[in-house]
């Protein structure tokens, strides 16, 4: 067990993956708050033209009324905590049951890219899950048979500008959302996105520390 703790601290202490990890929370969270939100609005999810089993599916959901409500307010609550960073890792708890089973619909009853892109989100949500294990492993031992882990409490994390943009992140999209207007709400995320990224950068790099190392390995091997 200790060679699995030392490999996995070893994984975890990784500046560039934390990074990653930051933004995958914003993606995931930010692939289901539009479509919380509009079920949180009871508005329908998809067009009346559109046929097939996907679409009579969420025709059908749609017209149960309250829990078509209830579906939309976990989606907004699990994607607010997964951006907040603070939270994420409940936020990536309840997403977990959401994001498999909309998977195994999409799977089993639609074409084109859906399904791939709701797998690679059930994937990034158990990515998310890994990279907290630490947080959440001793809820499967024993009541007074908790196991101590190694960690030392110092793994590189979010920053408090990688917060702001989360909380800017929530704002923008609800708001140009909720009033119409979902072109105007992914033009501002993207601006928000990149911004919170390169001030983030530019008070605690991780970037280019690892650019420098990449761009000397490759004037050495050129040099040789």
């Amino acid at each position: 067990m200790k060679l699995f703790y030392d490999n996995y601290f070893r994984f975890r202490n990784n500046e560039l993956l934390s990074l990653f990890v930051v933004n995958l929370r914003y993606i995931i969270g930010l692939g289901f708050l539009p479509s919380g939100i509009i079920k949180v609005l009871d508005q329908p999810f998809t067009h009346m033209e559109n046929v097939g089993v996907f679409y009579d599916f969420l025709d059908a959901l749609y017209a149960t009324g309250y829990y078509y409500n209830m579906i939309g307010v976990m989606q907004v609550v699990a994607a607010l905590l997964l951006i907040t960073q603070r939270f994420a890792t409940i936020g990536a708890v309840l997403f977990l049951p959401i994001i498999f089973n909309i998977t195994v619909l999409t799977i089993t009853t639609i074409g084109s890219l859906t399904p791939l892109v709701a797998f690679l989100m059930f994937l990034g949500t158990i990515f998310l899950l890994l990279w907290d294990y630490y947080k959440w492993i001793n809820i499967f031992y024993n009541d007074n048979q908790l196991r101590a882990i190694p960690a030392k409490n110092n793994y590189p994390t979010y920053n408090r500008f990688q917060v702001w943009t989360g909380i800017l992140l929530i704002l923008f999209p609800s708001l140009f959302i909720g009033a119409g207007f979902p072109k105007t709400g992914l033009t501002f995320v993207a601006i928000v996105l990149v911004t919170g990224n390169l001030i983030s950068e530019w008070k605690r790099p991780v970037l280019r520390p690892f650019l420098k190392i990449m761009f000397r390995k490759a004037s050495l091997e050129t040099d040789v």
